[in-house]
């Protein structure tokens, strides 16, 4: 019983962990879309570099992820892994039906 209870809880570890990345990553792009603003206040296209995160977040959040699940498999963590991959399907679907919805209310 404690075995699979210990399993659980590190597949919840994981999808935590991509959580709390996706959110620090959106958080430094802002800040640099907000730095970048405040810098270069004449090119108006700076916005869409964070906007452009948004919608591929679950394109952005491979430079973590990745190296996160090669860090988890040497230290054997494969629960763990399971958990990452979960987080990040999750955040991939839940983009592009957030993505679908707002492209459908444009056009």
């Amino acid at each position: 019983m404690g075995r699979r209870s210990s399993s659980v809880n590190n597949v919840l570890l994981g999808i935590a962990s991509v959580t709390i990345g996706n959110i620090l990553l959106l958080m430094v792009l802002y800040v640099i879309t907000l730095a970048a603003t405040t810098i270069l206040p004449t090119v108006g296209w700076l916005p869409f570099i964070f906007i452009f995160a948004l919608i591929g977040i679950g394109l952005v959040q491979l430079l973590f992820v990745i190296p996160l699940c090669l860090w988890l498999k040497r230290k054997e963590r494969f629960d763990t892994i399971q958990g990452v991959i979960v987080g990040d399907v999750l955040t991939a679907l839940l983009n592009g039906g957030c993505f679908l919805v707002i492209w459908a209310t444009i056009n």
